[in-house]
């Protein structure tokens, strides 16, 4: 659906599925290799996700172990998105710490930023969580797929009303098992149509937007 849109991508995988999925790997570094993708670190489980009961150290370990299982399986992510969103109040210093660019945990801007963080640099690309699939198609909103899509589509739409005063992002998380399904697909897709026809719209990927923000080497 994406492609056929004409858009492209960010790829978030975790360790677990990267590492017991060839196939499905193969796939999306296909896409990578065409530029039509980009990795994103996902940590190593989803059913793992960071919070602030874990140590400093213990934290810092796991997201060094994401980085370099991910990449014994050929995935140089630049970018992270905890499970589920999850972060402890010291995720965005030890992120720029083990050498990640930028994060996408942070729901709260239409547009790039820098964090500030103690050593190194990271920059936050925020998402939209009401246009995040979980969040509108399941309990306990439980949308339906039709309005989910048009929600996709007067999005896009305002954006680039609103970006024609100054740039806008519009990054929100999909998930296949969700707007996959036979019953969801073809409204979301028609909606995804939209998007990439979209004037003025650009189907970048996280690390192209942030270069163009000046926060990111590209």
């Amino acid at each position: 659906a994406l492609r056929g849109a004409g858009l492209r991508y960010a790829a978030a995988i975790d360790v677990l599925t990267a590492e017991q999925l060839p196939e499905l790997r193969s796939e999306l570094a296909a896409d990578v290799a065409a530029g039509h993708a980009e990795w994103i670190a996902h940590g190593l489980s989803i059913n793992r996700p960071l919070h602030d009961g874990m140590g400093e150290a213990e934290e810092l370990a796991y997201l060094e172990e994401t980085r370099a299982r991910l990449a014994a399986c050929g995935i140089a992510a630049r970018g992270w998105w905890g499970p589920e969103y999850g972060e402890s109040s010291r995720t965005p210093a030890l992120l720029a710490r083990a050498g990640f660019a930028f994060t996408l945990d942070w729901c709260n801007d239409e547009q790039p930023y820098a964090m500030t963080v103690p050593e190194g640099r990271l920059a936050a690309l925020p998402p939209f969580a009401d246009l995040d699939d979980a969040f509108s198609l399941c309990a306990p909103r439980g949308i339906t797929p039709a309005s989910y899509a048009a929600n996709l589509a007067l999005a896009a739409e305002g954006l680039a009303r609103d970006g024609q005063h100054g740039a806008r992002c519009m990054v929100w998380a999909m998930r296949p098992f969700l707007v996959g399904q036979p019953f969801r697909i073809g409204p979301v897709a028609e909606a995804l149509r939209k998007i990439g026809a979209t004037q003025g719209g650009w189907a970048a990927l996280p690390s192209e937007i942030l270069a163009a923000a000046g926060l990111l080497e590209h």
